[in-house]
């Protein structure tokens, strides 16, 4: 694989390059002019929403094809041809000023440090999908679009409804090169997210922070997990750390214009994760509060301040809000809202209804052990131990407090939103839904640290601190993620092999790839993770309401209404209930599988294949073409 590395590393730098361009071509023509620092972050977290823009309009048109996309990228290179030469040009600088801090032997530990943990992120991300997310919908949509030229409603899967900002991206990704591409936009936003991180922390705390933020940012065990899969999770973190930036910007030099990019951020963030929500939930109430209290503006300038925030949010997510019209009627999907006759996902209502009844149930000591967990526990998606230890001492720091007081609000009410929103269990075990609140922390962070050099007698005791904290876990874990993918990319194990012995179910996606056709629909009957992304056959998810269906001819009109040319039953993820007549699912009681499979074995089961988790079924009711 690292003969390709240099050709998709070439396209990564061309596509930043044009979304640097497109960027700053935007902020000049809206006249906005930005901190020197602070513009190509900006303009590149900008151009990548016109890319991803582009590629909506693209797939929606159906216009998904290689050739238009290199013919774009040319017209788009030439009219932004002027900005890109700025952008090389001001990377030259910065390469220069790096350099010069090599010359300090403390930054110059630092600065290695940093360039170590880049280079592993780079090669845990240069490697095949495996990560549950990705093949489950992150790629897995890209791809369907991809094939199929254009964007289409898939009806199954909730999943597919939401807001799809840098799946975007990673369509155009697939179109023009291939998925290590697609996973390098993933790993560049999280040298975004740093850079983003150092701006915010230079421009309301000092230089000297922001170096000492972007370093405990990108060692944060976070990072690391999340750069080597293309999810979508640092892009909720850039564009939600971009909106609250903005939103300071607003308050420092009381300027309307930041306040509309923060709102325009902000519905960007909640187009990237419908978790994003709490960015602009976060900041509506700041506006509010920031304009009363402290510009002691009157209460109606509040309010119109709030409004044309919400206004801009909802132009950075206009683009879900139309697909979801044009497929569902239901602007929200795939949430329900019976009030204007929006009907959700059934899988969504489900899902909803089982964590309700999960969450009434919970134990005393499982909400203290979720909470510990929260706290203390979640090293993989935690913030490490560098994060608490210097925000604490950036409380007792008295220089630029105001700052201090509305980037930590910014943080702990996206935090308390998502913690109360999130059910049982994600708000205590999947720390990663807090991304955005742990970069705001890590910019007080670097401010705390700086106190610590400055209130301290001995320096070497916070160096050796930093160094430790900085090497465990943040270091150790991105060093044993590349290591762990060496042999993949210096090619001593083939990408078959790696993916194999990565996915459980992997065997019967082989099996199926190479003798079912490819028109072929595979329902997957007890679970969703079949490694979709490598099948060459579309795979599909029941309704919970047709799983638990106990008349055959009814579950027999619904496979033929979706044309279902296959059934991989996941054997292992049910328990027959002998009594009942049903299977019951280990991992989720509520899915109980009413089908009678042995009739079904009787009359439209044809096994094709077997291994000791699945058996894939042939459905023996249409002509022959799909029997293999």
């Amino acid at each position: 694989m690292i003969k390709t590395l240099p050709l998709d590393l070439l396209w990564l730098f061309f596509l930043i390059l044009l979304s640097y361009g497109m960027g700053k071509k935007t902020f000049s023509f809206l006249g906005f002019d930005l901190d020197p620092d602070l513009d190509p972050v900006f303009s590149v977290g900008l151009g990548l929403v016109f890319l991803s823009t582009l590629t909506f309009a693209l797939a929606f048109f159906g216009l998904l094809y290689r050739l238009i996309f290199l013919i774009l990228f040319v017209l788009l290179y030439l009219l932004t041809f002027r900005e890109i030469k700025q952008f090389i040009a001001q990377g030259a600088l910065l390469w220069t000023k790096v350099k010069g801090k090599m010359t300090i032997p403390f930054k110059a530990s630092l600065l290695s440090i940093l360039f170590i943990a880049i280079l592993c992120n780079l090669i845990f991300s240069y490697s095949p999908p495996t990560q549950a997310r990705e093949m489950l919908y992150d790629l897995t949509l890209p791809k369907l679009y991809v094939q199929a030229h254009r964007m289409f409603d898939i009806p199954y899967q909730k999943e597919f409804y939401y807001p799809l900002q840098i799946q975007m991206l990673y369509t155009m990704a697939l179109c023009v090169k291939g998925v290590l591409l697609a996973k390098l936009i993933h790993f560049f936003f999280g040298l975004l997210c740093a850079g983003l991180v150092f701006c915010f922390t230079k421009l309301f705390f000092g230089g000297r922070e922001a170096f000492f933020a972007l370093v405990i940012f990108y060692l944060m065990p976070l990072t690391a997990s999340l750069s080597g899969a293309a999810n979508i999770d640092l892009g909720t973190m850039f564009y939600g750390s971009a909106a609250v930036l903005a939103f300071m910007l607003f308050y420092k030099e009381k300027n309307l214009p930041y306040l509309l990019l923060s709102g325009f951020f902000s519905g960007v963030c909640l187009g990237t994760k419908v978790t994003g929500l709490m960015v602009p939930a976060t900041l509506f109430v700041m506006t509010g509060f920031v304009a009363v209290r402290l510009f002691r503006e009157s209460l109606w300038s509040a309010v119109q301040k709030m409004m044309v925030f919400s206004f801009m949010t909802l132009v950075g997510f206009l683009p879900w809000i139309l697909r979801n019209i044009h497929f569902s009627k239901n602007p929200i999907m795939p949430f329900s809202f019976p009030l204007f006759g929006w009907h959700g996902h059934e899988m969504a209502i489900h899902e909803m209804s089982e964590n309700k009844v999960l969450h009434a149930n919970i134990s005393l000591d499982a909400h203290l052990s979720g909470l510990h967990n929260l706290l203390f526990g979640d090293f993989i998606f935690g913030g490490g131990p560098l994060l608490f230890a210097f925000l604490l001492a950036a409380y007792f720091r008295e220089k630029d407090k105001d700052h201090f007081r509305l980037v930590f609000a910014a943080a702990a009410i996206n935090f308390v939103l998502l913690f109360f929103t999130l059910p049982y269990p994600h708000h205590f075990y999947e720390t990663r839904y807090y991304g955005v609140s742990t970069a705001l922390l890590a910019v007080l962070a670097g401010s705390g640290l700086e106190y610590c050099l400055t209130w301290f007698a001995s320096k070497k005791m916070i160096h050796a601190l930093l160094f430790t904290g900085l090497v465990f876990p943040g270091l150790t874990f991105t060093l044993l993620f590349a290591a762990k993918r060496v042999p993949l990319l210096i090619g001593k194990e083939s990408p078959e092999t790696y993916v194999e012995s990565k996915l459980r179910f992997f065997n019967v996606v082989k099996y199926a790839n190479e003798n079912l056709n490819e028109n072929s629909r595979v329902a997957l009957v007890g679970s969703s993770d079949a490694n979709a992304y490598y099948w060459k056959a579309f795979t599909l998810v029941p309704y919970v309401s047709v799983l638990q269906e106990r008349d055959l001819d009814k579950v027999v009109h619904w496979l033929n209404a979706n044309q279902i040319t296959h059934a991989l039953f996941f054997k292992n993820f049910y328990k027959k209930d002998e009594a009942a007549g049903v299977y019951l699912n280990i991992e989720h009681p509520e899915e109980t599988l009413g089908w009678d499979m042995e009739r079904f074995r009787e009359s439209h089961f044809v096994q094709v294949y077997e291994d000791p988790d699945v058996i894939l079924y042939r459905v023996d009711y249409l002509d022959d073409s799909n029997k293999v």
